[in-house]
């Protein structure tokens, strides 16, 4: 017979590749078993007829002769020792190998092999479905080897039980997994689709490109769905890290700026309602980049605008992490990656910015491009070099075309705007170095992980320095000096990365404080140095900071730097510098990235500036580092005024260097306002307290003079009080009161809050609080009640420096009234800036006991019934902060337990042998002491504060740390004032030792001071 199927030639290929229609499938099928056929004519028929019909038939269960179709069960049935003849001859003819394993020829498993993926098994919810959906999003995400994804996919699945014997046998589903995704992807780059409809795909015969013979109702089905899991996994987790230059006021400056969509984004693992999201550079928190609050169902969207790094060298690498109470959890984001220091950078304007894409060579949408090339490059073709304008040594060019960029190197890139093809970059997703290399930026270790970001379309290709050879094959175990390039179907480079060093992943320096030691990995050597009898190599800093070491291979020579770790230093994680010596002042929103490292300090020691040195916290190092990001929280409770302002922090090694912390905030001048290293899009307004619903006629455009300072207009007397504010929320506000005087008479909300005497406009705002709570229906009061609610949503970003606030604050029983008649009249805004504010409070939720939600019950069912009683049990267990509260409504805990957990964090961290307790100050401890004897009943002192069972009766736990929660529950259940460092010694013991078993030991001890 001629060897052809179908119309088809015979030639090896698998069988679920050959075009076989219905018609000739039914032709072949009668030769099966037909008396007059020939066995030539079987063996013709029998192998693709089983495959055939077994991709249509089988659609899970397990897989059987029935399901190759009834011809071939029933000559299966008829003699099976034919049969096994007749099938082993058909599989011969068409060049098909049969899947053996040791002793045994597996027929049946071949047949599997040969039929592609069934159809029934492509359904929508199949396995194999959900297998492909998730290999899509991969090769949207970039990965470079689908078919090393789509075994390890698929051995996942048949580790768990997933997928029958005979497939996992038969082995051709990775590659066929693969192979189908990959066209997909290929009929997306033929139409020249990138999104929208998908009616440019269905062209005639537009099946033909997939790898096997599906329904094309099927086949459509899957494409769409493919297609759209491709479309959303390009976008990530939605999370992306910018590269900006910013201009304003004639400065220039190179931001780093997190990037979150507007429909907001999906985290891992179960997150509370708000989570802070921080930049990270090697690996440390250099500061909080914005916060996230949960809306319906699981994402998180952004509800206050996002803070700007500043001072982060190009050359370093910035990624994101969340804020969890163990640490950071790294999120996946996109960009954040160093810049090129030898190349030339691409940007895109927007918005009057300039956002980095790629480096040169590249092709992008954009109609404009800007370039910032180093000096000594020469530029041609269409592009115009901005007068004036320098980035430290690199000039900035406007690209309308194609323009060619030739640096010192020699080498020409070309940058091409207003490109029609896909929109597409290269990026990694490796390990990158935490040392220098002299001559390359973008240094790897092990697998570099070259990723595609943007379209679909484009195959990554590789090759050695001095070679012309591109290869597609995988980078797992190439080092070197490589050059990257991102390629369409038709072979044209549209993304390029030149000069990335890959070092293999055996290569693991270790930098102490005087030595760099390693082992070399395999084809390396050291020049010059001698191994010692373990193999590592060690090379001494001497009294140097830096250390160069040469590395050879038959690659060439590589200058590898190392930075000594200071012995006693501040280092700012984000730019690398460091405080050795003398001070050296912050602001308050760079405190996370702040590192104190010391080889001969165990602690630093945390004061308020004024303060001196007569009230002192010190902090043990881990490890010899801690990270100022770690005791955020203590920080910020020391720093905290109650009345709006902010105390100034200095953390300092004895006897050693300093960082002084102060707010970032708007200061005012006789005649002007200042901000001190103001961002160049920073906008400052006055808006007056008491013309708010007005939302423009109270507001004042304040001028900028210079880079730090605006100058004050004459405000006349139309309002007692402006708010400056400024309106990227990046510095705190400040008062600006005028000579206006306040209108006389039955005071309104507006008209108490410009009463210009403080005490007596707090008194004001208490007796007005009262009443507008206490009667809330009632005509007037209702009225008041509103304007206030929409006052504190307007002014909500501000709150916590206005009085209206801080009334509320130092008294929880009227802010559990507002925040509830918040959630009552539907004022989300009030209730969302109530609620950030007096999380910001310290310990104001410990002053919620039972007897104030008591109190809060008994007012909502006086005032407002069942309902509101319902949506003040609902806000005091589900808002995220509010710990306290919650426990003592249980009523449940036992203070016992609670009381040996709290025991034993406070010895876990001090590290010492249980009778040698870390004590308080003399002073504290007589303070304490104190404490319990105004409490009138040594009853109590004896219930709460008994000695560990490991602590000997001898040590007076009431000087140590091991009573601070139930200090701080008797001061607050029986009313007894406490001094300021008291305060601060309980803050210290909350957030510097162990948060959580510290509410639970206080709201323990406050269940049983009011049940007793």
């Amino acid at each position: 017979m001629d060897k052809k199927l179908g119309r088809e030639p015979v030639d090896g290929r698998p069988l679920y590749q050959y075009r076989v229609g219905l018609q000739s499938l039914d032709g072949l099928e009668v030769l099966i078993n037909h008396p007059l056929a020939r066995d030539s004519q079987k063996i013709h028929a029998l192998a693709p007829v089983a495959a055939a019909r077994f991709a249509s038939n089988y659609d899970g269960g397990v897989p059987s002769w029935a399901h190759c179709g009834t011809e071939v069960e029933r000559l299966y049935r008829a003699n099976q020792a034919r049969f096994r003849y007749l099938m082993e001859s058909s599989f011969q003819r068409y060049g098909v190998p049969i899947v053996k394993r040791p002793g045994a020829d597996l027929l049946f498993e071949t047949v599997v092999c040969q039929a592609g993926l069934p159809s029934g098994m492509l359904k929508r919810g199949g396995l194999l479905r959900e297998l492909l959906l998730e290999l899509m999003a991969a090769a949207a995400q970039g990965h470079n080897d689908l078919l090393r994804h789509s075994g390890s996919l698929i051995l996942e699945q048949a580790r768990k039980g997933n997928l029958r014997k005979a497939y996992q046998e038969a082995g051709h589903l990775p590659k066929l997994c693969a192979d189908l995704v990959l066209a997909v992807i290929r009929l997306t780059e033929k139409a020249g689709w990138d999104g929208g409809p998908l009616d440019a795909l269905w062209a005639p015969d537009w099946d033909r490109d997939l790898p096997f013979l599906v329904d094309q109702d099927a086949a459509r089905d899957i494409v769409s769905q493919l297609l759209d899991v491709a479309v959303t996994a390009a976008a990530g987790s939605g999370l992306e890290v910018e590269r900006i230059l910013s201009r304003a006021n004639g400065d220039w400056r190179f931001l780093t700026r997190v990037l979150v969509p507007a429909e907001g984004v999906e985290l891992p693992r179960e997150q509370p309602d708000v989570v802070s999201v921080h930049y990270t550079v090697t690996g440390e928190s250099a500061g909080e980049a914005c916060r996230l609050r949960r809306q319906e169902g699981v994402r998180y969207t952004l509800p206050r605008p996002v803070q700007d790094l500043n001072g982060v060298p190009a050359d370093r690498a910035v990624s994101l992490a969340l804020r969890e109470d163990e640490g950071f959890l790294p999120l996946d984001c996109r960009g954040g990656e160093p810049l090129e220091t030898a190349g030339a950078w691409v940007f895109d304007a927007r918005g009057g910015d300039y956002v980095y894409r790629t480096p040169a060579p590249t092709r992008l949408c954009s109609q404009e491009l800007f370039v910032a090339a180093p000096a000594q490059t020469e530029v041609a073709g269409d592009a115009i070099q901005l007068p004036g304008v320098m980035l430290g040594t690199r000039a900035l060019w406007k690209v309308t075309g194609r323009a060619l960029f030739t640096g010192p190197d020699g080498e020409p890139a070309l940058v091409e705007a207003g490109y029609a093809g896909p929109q597409v970059y290269l990026h990694f997703k490796g390990k990158p170095a935490a040392f220098q290399v002299k001559g390359f930026t973008t240094v790897f270790i092990g697998n570099p992980e070259p990723r595609r970001q943007g379209g679909l379309g484009g195959r990554i290709e590789w090759r050695r320095a001095g070679s012309t050879d591109w290869q597609s094959s995988t980078t797992r175990s190439v080092t070197g000096q490589l050059s990257f390039r991102l390629v369409d179907f038709e072979g044209e480079a549209l993304a390029e990365r030149r000069r990335v060093l890959v070092l293999p992943d055996s290569f693991r320096p270790e930098v102490g404080p005087k030595t760099v030691s390693f082992t070399l990995p395999p084809g390396y050597s050291a020049p010059g140095a001698t191994a010692g009898s373990d193999g590592r190599y060690v090379f001494e800093f001497g009294s140097s900071s830096r250390l160069d070491v040469t590395l050879a291979s038959s690659h060439g020579e590589l200058t590898i730097t190392f930075d000594r770790p200071n012995s006693t230093s501040f280092v700012d994680v984000a730019t690398g510098e460091s405080t050795v010596e003398g001070r050296r002042r912050i602001d308050a929103r760079s405190t996370a990235r702040i590192r104190a490292v010391s080889t001969q300090h165990e602690h630093v020691y945390v004061r308020r500036t004024q303060d001196r040195w007569s009230a002192v916290h010190p902090i043990p190092l881990r490890n010899g580092a801690l990270s100022l990001g770690a005791v955020a929280e203590f920080l910020a409770a020391l720093a905290y005024h109650p009345g709006g302002r902010t105390y100034a922090l200095t953390v300092q090694f004895e006897n050693g260097p300093a960082v002084d912390i102060d707010a970032h905030r708007i200061r005012r001048g006789d005649a002007t306002l200042e901000i001190t290293d103001a961002h160049p899009d920073t906008r400052i307004e006055l808006r007056s307290l008491t013309h708010f619903e007005d939302t423009r006629s109270g507001v004042v455009e304040v001028d900028r003079v210079d880079a730090t300072t605006w100058r004050l207009p004459d405000l006349g007397q139309e309002a007692p009080f402006y708010l400056a504010i400024d309106t990227t929320h990046r510095a705190a506000p400040c008062l600006v009161p005028t000579r206006a005087l306040p209108r006389g008479g039955d005071r309104t909300f507006l008209e108490t809050i410009a009463i210009p005497e403080v005490g007596e406009r707090e008194q004001a705002l208490v007796r007005l609080y009262e009443r507008i709570t206490e009667d809330p229906n009632d005509a007037s009061d209702s009225a008041q009640l509103d304007v206030c609610l929409g006052w504190l949503g307007e002014f909500q970003f501000e709150l916590c420096f206005l009085d209206p606030f801080l009334v509320l604050a130092a008294r929880p029983r009227l802010a559990l009234r507002m925040l509830c008649l918040a959630r009552v009249r539907d004022s989300p805004q009030a209730e969302q800036g109530l609620t950030w504010a007096l999380d910001a409070i310290p310990f104001f939720w410990h002053g919620v006991t039972g007897a104030v939600v008591s109190d809060a019950m008994d007012w909502a069912s006086r005032t407002c019934g069942a309902q509101t009683i319902s949506t003040l049990v609902v806000l005091l267990t589900t808002l995220e902060s509010s710990v306290i509260p919650r426990m003592v409504m249980q009523a449940n805990a036992g203070l016992h337990s609670h009381a040996e957990r709290w025991h034993s964090a406070v010895l876990d961290w001090g590290g010492r042998a249980e009778d040698d307790v870390v004590v308080r100050s003399h002073s504290l401890g007589d303070k304490a002491v104190a404490l319990w004897q105004k409490s009138g009943d040594p009853r109590i002192q004896a219930a709460l504060c008994q000695n560990p069972r490991s602590v000997p009766t001898s040590v007076d736990i009431c000087r140590t740390r091991l009573c601070a929660p139930f200090e701080l529950a008797t001061a607050t259940v029986l009313g007894i004032e406490v001094e300021k460092d008291l305060i601060d010694d309980f803050a210290y013991a909350r957030y510097v030792i162990d948060k959580q078993r510290f509410d639970e030991a206080y709201a323990a001890a406050v269940v049983f001071l009011e049940k007793n």
